[in-house]
């Protein structure tokens, strides 16, 4: 088995005591483990190994990606949202478009804009709304293939979030949007769009092509849709890409040419010119 040095291990050691992480060969990791698992049995067990499992098991440590899991265990389980209704005397005419304040008081941190968000606040519906999905679905009737595509291993995700859309806008929004249930139960439940005037099914399954809800989706809500699918452990890359897709509104870009393409080929550095040039790097 291959030796961990001993500068390597003093590293380690001190990453976690600091509470970083810290990422070294996959194949020490994987092999640690796996001879720890197997000399367990006879008692076989050098520091190293028993070093190595201990902090597999604190960490939840994922051998494929070299670093922790974000999943503290694969029993935890994470309790569905309640989508509460927003008030039976909502009218979207008189609700005026949120804030967009992206600083805050105080230090500034990166956050990608990632941040924590209220389940019900998934998706705004704003006096903005019937003016900009016009806009929408005139786009998009007219050039579906430039500004949707789906992969086939995102399709099952694709449908997921069509279920998703319509389920929150009726919980959320139902004196705009409803669903109807037939009385026979031969015929399948509708997601009738009372803003739009528009009805679908409210079940993907109700809908063979994927190119058919891509379209329905970027015509009943104002925001992009953009789906990320980790490669399976076969493929060339470890990480996410752009499977699938509808985005009528890219700021300044084609969204094909990211379509099927890695994080580090869509968010390459950008070219820094003039004075703050020699930060580049």
């Amino acid at each position: 088995m291959s030796q961990l040095s001993e500068s390597t291990l003093k590293l380690l050691v001190a990453g976690l005591i600091g509470g970083s992480t810290i990422f070294i060969s996959s194949f020490f990791i994987t092999n640690s483990i796996k001879n720890f698992e197997k000399n367990k049995k006879t008692g076989e067990i050098n520091f190293i190994e028993n070093f190595i499992y201990s902090i597999y098991e604190k960490l939840s440590f994922n051998p494929k990606t070299g670093g922790a899991s974000n999943s503290s265990s694969s029993d935890t389980k994470f309790p569905t949202p309640v989508i509460k209704s927003i008030g039976d005397d909502f009218n979207y005419l008189d609700a005026k478009p949120y804030p967009y304040r992206p600083f805050k008081n105080g230090e500034y941190k990166m956050t990608l804009s990632i941040r924590k968000q209220d389940p019900n606040d998934f998706i705004f519906v704003e006096d903005t709304y019937k003016h900009i999905t016009d806009i929408r679905a005139k786009d998009i009737d007219e050039v579906t293939d430039e500004c949707s595509a789906c992969h086939p291993s995102a399709e099952p995700a694709v449908r997921e979030t069509y279920d998703l859309v319509t389920s929150f806008l009726t919980a959320r929004y139902p004196m705009h949007f409803e669903k109807i249930t037939s009385d026979d139960g031969n015929e399948v439940d509708i997601f009738y769009n009372k803003i739009r005037n528009e009805k679908f099914p409210f079940k993907n399954d109700s809908i063979k092509d994927v190119k058919d809800i891509l379209r329905i989706l970027g015509r009943t809500i104002e925001e992009d849709l953009l789906i990320l699918i980790k490669n399976p452990d076969n493929d060339q890359l470890d990480e996410y890409v752009l499977r699938a897709g509808v985005s009528i509104f890219p700021a300044g870009f084609n969204p094909l040419e990211k379509f099927n393409q890695p994080l580090t080929n869509i968010h390459k550095p950008l070219e820094i010119i003039g004075p703050f040039k020699h930060i580049q790097n």
